[in-house]
């Protein structure tokens, strides 16, 4: 009896399948925070007693578009909106944002189709910011007001003795000297304070101590691949130029070693967990047509900082590790620089996860 009862609900289950379409689950495609885009690829096959060859293939298509916007609004509800909130809570509590975002899947962008053996597949992406309607205008909730940024810290050692100067370097990667000299802004901080840098495609901070001893060619591993240096300047200390007249084009928060994940509206703090970046701070349509940062895994691919950025390195994370903290000092250094020439403002930020 039981083996009948199984056979028959295997028919039910087979004749289903070839009545409708079916779709398939792609593994492909995902969420980009580099790029800012949800990208999924749908499947989908027709039915077996398509009457005609145009009708199977528009029914596949269908049911592929079906499968891709299944896809988005999974890929959707598992985003990071801020360090502890994801858009399906938020679409589980309140009415209006699980309207907007349904109406936020429902106008993503084709951005590629094509038949496939047996059936349809369709290439569907969805912006995060910018655009027509991005996820961040249903999820991002318009502040009262624009908070002000802080203000450093007084208790902290200030910057105020810092000099600036330029050393060109020969660089020799992998024992085959390159021949151009590519040039490393460093910014030397007074006694006992911390040390930032500026660099030309240099994937990592050099060590001070080393160039500022020797003027000849140096052994340094903290470059990486980079096998020694030609320091053209007797000492890095030379001709120093007035920070007031050097500006920052960008922030960029080396997280990387501790796991950082990724957030639509992180927040940026210092070690006494006073916010010193925030989607508070900023405007709101900016930040939904540029969003806040941008993360990447390549200390080198900072396009959005600009050409002279500020590094500094996060001390830890806080909330399900998606809000970097810094040193209270290098907070006041952000808050400083950002007065200058306003990089904050402007969102030039980009986290390297």
């Amino acid at each position: 009896m039981k083996r009948a009862f199984r056979l028959f609900s295997l028919l039910i289950v087979a004749v289903i399948v070839s009545f409708f379409s079916v779709s398939a689950v792609s593994a492909e495609g995902g969420i980009d925070w580099e790029k800012n885009t949800i990208t999924v690829i749908g499947t989908g096959f027709p039915p077996q007693k398509a009457v005609n060859p145009a009708q199977s293939r528009l029914l596949a298509r269908r049911a592929a578009l079906v499968d891709a916007y299944r896809m988005l609004a999974e890929s959707v509800n598992g985003v990071n909106v801020d360090a502890e909130t994801i858009v399906e809570n938020l679409v589980v509590k309140n009415d209006l944002v699980k309207t907007k975002v349904s109406a936020c899947i429902k106008g993503a962008t084709i951005i590629a189709e094509r038949e496939i053996p047996g059936g349809y597949e369709v290439t569907m992406q969805l912006q995060m910011f910018g655009g027509n309607n991005p996820l961040a205008a249903a999820v991002l909730e318009r502040p009262t007001y624009q908070e002000p940024f802080p203000e450093p810290d007084e208790s902290v050692e200030s910057y105020e003795n810092t000099a600036i100067a330029t050393v060109n370097v020969d660089v020799n990667i992998g024992g085959q000297t390159s021949g151009r000299q590519s040039t490393a802004s460093m910014l030397l901080m007074a006694p006992n304070t911390s040390t930032a840098f500026t660099y030309d495609n240099l994937s990592r901070q050099p060590n001070l101590q080393s160039l500022a001893a020797d003027s000849t060619d140096t052994s340094n591993d903290s470059f990486g691949n980079v096998e020694h240096l030609r320091i053209d300047t007797a000492s890095v200390a030379e001709n120093p130029q007035s920070v007031s007249g050097n500006t920052y084009t960008g922030l960029i928060v080396d997280c990387r070693g501790l796991g950082l994940n990724a957030a639509m509206s992180p927040v940026v703090k210092n070690e006494k967990g006073v916010p010193v970046y925030g989607h508070k701070n900023l405007d709101y349509d900016l930040v939904i047509s540029k969003g806040m940062v941008s993360y990447t895994t390549d200390i080198d691919n900072h396009d959005r900082a600009g050409s002279r950025p500020l590094v500094v390195k996060a001390k830890s994370l806080q909330n399900f590790n998606g809000n970097p903290v810094i040193s209270v000092k290098d907070a006041n250094r952000v808050l400083i620089e950002n007065k200058k020439s306003g990089f904050l403002d402007n969102m030039n930020v980009v986290f390297v996860k």
